[in-house]
């Protein structure tokens, strides 16, 4: 059994939102292996420096109105101004999290995945006959090929693609990519589970 994974596992373990993640994790064996991407790594790094950009826009901002409030004495004891002070504290602990939440996460995915680099006849594709139409879509673009080409040549084996970027990966065109390379689409972490459970 095949299991593909793309960018948005990693970031379901790094910020905690897919809480059965690790329980996936520890079902990947000789026989039910776990599959990803070489891109999905960088498309991680990307999407960190666009989460610390915001942030650091943020901790700028609250920077500025926390200052402008104290400089009134009346405001710097204020709820308001309390309740800023805090929020800065939080986001900047969320800041200082993310480069080492996202550096576990990929090492827990990594231990157990497979890296699979896209060929040069998929990165052809994704350029000139795209599956996802959209403009933004390049990366999911080339995740998809790569998958695809994958799961194409393996034959005598189930296979499944677990993925919470249903505006992507859950489109008519993506799925039906899938399934012509024998792919079952998955969005949710616990019904891939269970269907692995059933295969066995």
């Amino acid at each position: 059994m095949l299991v593909y994974i793309e960018t948005n596992f990693i970031f379901g373990i790094s910020t905690r939102r897919d809480l059965n993640a690790n329980k996936l994790l520890s079902r990947i064996n000789a026989e039910r292996r776990l599959i990803i991407p070489s891109v999905c790594s960088l498309e991680a790094l990307v999407a960190l420096e666009g989460q610390q950009k915001q942030l650091s826009n943020l901790l700028e901002s609250l920077d500025t109105v926390i200052s402008q409030l104290e400089r009134n004495s009346l405001q710097k004891t204020s709820n308001e101004n309390t309740a800023l002070i805090a929020s800065r504290k939080a986001a900047n602990i969320l800041f200082n999290q993310l480069k080492p939440d996202l550096s576990d996460a990929i090492g827990d995915v990594l231990s157990v995945a497979e890296v699979i680099t896209p060929s040069t006849n998929s990165i052809q594709k994704t350029l000139k006959n795209p599956i996802l139409i959209s403009d933004k879509a390049m990366r999911d673009n080339l995740i998809l090929e790569c998958i695809s080409e994958h799961a194409t040549v393996q034959s005598d084996t189930k296979k499944a693609f677990l993925s919470s970027n249903t505006k992507e990966f859950g489109s008519e065109q993506a799925r039906f990519t899938l399934r012509a390379s024998g792919v079952i689409y998955f969005s949710d972490t616990t019904k891939l589970i269970n269907w692995m459970d059933s295969q066995s």
